[in-house]
């Protein structure tokens, strides 16, 4: 609820303790809905959890948060991506340009910047759970990083790039798999059926 979500942000805001804090804040990223909430806050906290997560010696939310930052970043260069393919095919079909060369300089570097950032923060993720013995926490990792992976596979189709988007599918297809295969090694039934369930929305 939306009552809950403000306790949580409280406690995220004002705790002293950082295991408090991860906790918290991994509670809320956990309940983060995409048409009530403001992404730029949650990316925040996001970002303030990878250093509180770091203070209390927690890798493996460390590397949650980091998979958490790449989706928000993600969700944001996606968008953009089919923005400027937009663009693009409205300017060839009017024969001329519509959007002015600045802005158009502009957001291609924002793309950049956006993909150099996702890309960052998805490797830090898996250079951190590689270290990991915590089946569930790498399950947790790898469930984020593959819905991610379906999600740009999607946005690929919608802009014409049917290679690139079997790629990032085939990608998310085997990290939910071994998402599938962490929960079960870790003994947690409902956890593998969630990775199953986010493969079959990649897949439809």
């Amino acid at each position: 609820t939306a009552d809950a979500k403000s306790e949580l942000k409280a406690m995220a805001y004002a705790a002293t303790d950082p295991i408090l804090e991860v906790n918290a804040t991994l509670a809320l990223l956990n309940w983060f809905d995409p048409v009530d909430d403001d992404r730029n806050e949650f990316l925040g906290f996001a970002r303030r959890g990878v250093d509180s997560a770091k203070r209390c010696g927690s890798t493996d939310a460390e590397a949650l948060f980091h998979a958490h930052i790449a989706a928000f970043l993600l969700w944001e260069f996606n968008t953009g991506v089919v923005n400027a393919g937009l663009a693009i095919a409205a300017d060839f079909l009017l024969s001329f340009s519509i959007t002015p060369i600045e802005q158009t300089q502009q957001g291609l570097t924002r793309l950049r910047q956006l993909e150099e950032g996702w890309k960052a923060e998805t490797a830090a993720a898996m250079g951190l759970i590689r270290e990991s013995r915590d089946h569930g926490a790498v399950a947790s990792v790898l469930v984020v990083l593959g819905s991610n992976m379906g999600q740009l596979a999607h946005t690929q189709r919608i802009v014409g790039e049917q290679s690139s988007a079997d790629g990032y599918l085939a990608h998310s297809k085997t990290l939910l798999m071994a998402a599938k295969d962490a929960y079960l090694a870790a003994g947690d039934e409902a956890g593998a059926t969630n990775a199953i369930f986010n493969l079959a929305n990649q897949l439809r």
